[in-house]
């Protein structure tokens, strides 16, 4: 079970900093992990390997040619953190990645 987001906004901005300091090769999996888990053309949603796979590539390739760098990795991602709002039970700790991973959250503090 999990929990929605309802903190103070010192709460949030220390959950922002902790995702931001997380390593590039991390950020590059949770993000990879939320393209996979987008909807599909059948508006269906859920997790594809072969979606992960090539999203991972693809961010590992922008980063490598330089048309993508950490901030923007680090932006999209808590913009899509802020939409899910969700954190584990007691708040704790915020979902980076759309699953809940214990490995991808953040402290709140």
């Amino acid at each position: 079970m999990a929990w929605e987001w309802s903190h103070t906004p010192e709460a949030y901005q220390a959950a922002e900093r902790n995702l931001r300091k997380k390593p590039l090769g991390e950020l590059s999996i949770i993000l990879a992990e939320w393209k996979a888990a987008e909807p599909d053309e059948d508006g269906c949603t859920g997790f594809g390997q072969a979606q992960y796979d090539s999203a991972l590539k693809q961010i590992e390739a922008d980063l490598k040619a330089g048309r993508l760098h950490k901030g923007a990795i680090c932006d999209d991602i808590w913009r899509r953190m802020e939409e899910q709002r969700t954190c584990t039970n007691g708040g704790f700790e915020a979902w980076c990645c759309p699953f809940g991973c214990g490995c991808h959250m953040v402290s709140f503090g």
